[in-house]
């Protein structure tokens, strides 16, 4: 699939590296230079970034429902320092990975 930028190996797993901004239908205005690596139900992947910016917890109460026009992935928004952030529920994009791309994610 076009999200899918291609596979790499860190310390003998072979993981996938997705554009999220290509899944997401978000134009991207810069070179995306580093990758996450996140864990989801005990397969590795990676997301590929422009840069991290942070780290921030957020509380169960302090979320509010996505509005109606937002991506599918999109499970919620918050507001943090008068910004307001969307959160993207990684487990709704992490299957759509596997269907079309399960030749890729199999290790």
């Amino acid at each position: 699939p076009a999200y899918i930028l291609g596979v790499f190996n860190l310390r003998g797993q072979i993981i996938p590296l997705v554009n999220i901004s290509s899944l997401l239908n978000i134009e991207q205005e810069t070179e995306l230079g580093e990758a996450v690596i996140l864990s989801i139900d005990d397969e590795l992947l990676g997301i590929a970034v422009e840069k991290v910016m942070g780290v921030q917890r957020i509380s169960e109460k302090e979320l509010k429902p996505p509005p109606a026009e937002v991506s599918d992935y999109v499970s919620g928004v918050v507001v943090v320092d008068n910004k307001l952030i969307s959160l993207i529920d990684l487990r709704r994009i992490h299957p759509s990975i596997g269907e079309e791309g399960a030749a890729i994610t199999q290790h």
